[in-house]
């Protein structure tokens, strides 16, 4: 399994973090279905997992980190987790059997994504 560099650089105000990523991608698919990739599942752009597999495998170039924040349901009033960008990466990663990954996170809001961290 290769390593995977990330790109250390963020947006201004986002950190980012290691996250147990079977653990992470359970919740996400759980409080956000509309959003949530998997293979051949609804939400998927075709060939986007593909394509991202070749990237890793064909470059050595960092990857972005996928970026995601919590909302407030206002149907629920229970926190939703929103993806900005990064879906598909986690979703190959997740394929090929990665058990952590990085992503982004609002640093005012990195205390919500203390349950999925790695490196507690």
């Amino acid at each position: 399994m290769e390593k995977i560099n990330y790109r250390t650089k963020t947006h201004k105000g986002w950190i980012n973090i290691d996250i147990d990523l079977p653990k992470f991608m359970k919740y996400f698919k759980k409080t956000s279905p509309e959003w949530y990739v998997k293979r051949g599942n609804k939400n998927e752009v075709k060939d986007r997992i593909d394509k991202f597999g070749k990237f890793i495998l064909q470059n050595n170039k960092d990857v972005v980190p996928a970026e995601f924040y919590f909302l407030i349901d206002k149907t629920t009033f229970a926190l939703k987790l929103i993806i900005v960008n990064g879906r598909h990466r986690l979703a190959w990663l997740l394929e090929n059997g990665y058990k952590e990954a990085i992503i982004s996170v609002p640093k005012n809001q990195s205390n919500l994504f203390n349950e999925f961290r790695t490196n507690n």
